[in-house]
């Protein structure tokens, strides 16, 4: 459940840098659905959104650590949470992905440009929006969790007002 979503991000990370480093120009939009999302071939040396944190070894640095720090959460997480390993797998595979440009590199291969007109996002690439999903499930999957507890704290404590509220008679 974990390994597969892991290398499938890195996978399609891998295949659309190469596509786009062959067939696109670099800095010249081309149009996908209209000014909405274009692909642009693009280079960031520096971190999400193109932030700096003291050069290429403090990436890469960074990003084992939090590698490391993933397959920790994946170890400690209970099997039957897969939506919140499937969110550790691709924010996993998302930063191979990117430490892969890194080591090889120097720098990442981003490509997706997605806005209106002038006001767009930062240009990404598979291996950001991995990353960016992976933490979604995770807080979608902690937020259901914690949700999930409390209504059987509610439960356990006030059995009689819990039974009163679902219509149930109380003895």
């Amino acid at each position: 459940m974990f390994i597969g979503p892991a290398l499938a991000s890195l996978g399609l990370d891998r295949i659309t840098k190469i596509a786009a480093e062959r067939h696109l120009t670099f800095s010249v939009p081309e149009k996908v659905l209209g000014e909405y999302v274009r692909v642009v071939l693009w280079f960031n040396e520096g971190a999400a959104f193109g932030m700096t944190f003291g050069g290429k070894w403090a990436h890469v640095i960074l990003s084992l650590i939090a590698m490391v720090v993933v397959t920790y959460l994946v170890w400690r997480t209970p099997r039957e949470h897969s939506l919140m390993l499937s969110g550790f797998a691709l924010i996993l595979g998302g930063a191979a992905g990117n430490l892969w440009d890194r080591l090889l590199a120097g720098k990442v291969t981003d490509f997706i440009d997605v806005g209106i007109g002038s006001l767009r996002w930062p240009t990404f690439n598979v291996a950001d929006a991995s990353v960016v999903v992976g933490v979604f499930l995770i807080l979608l999957t902690s937020w259901r969790t914690s949700r999930a507890e409390q209504t059987a704290k509610e439960t356990t404590a006030h059995p009689a007002q819990t039974a009163a509220t679902e219509g149930t008679p109380v003895p």
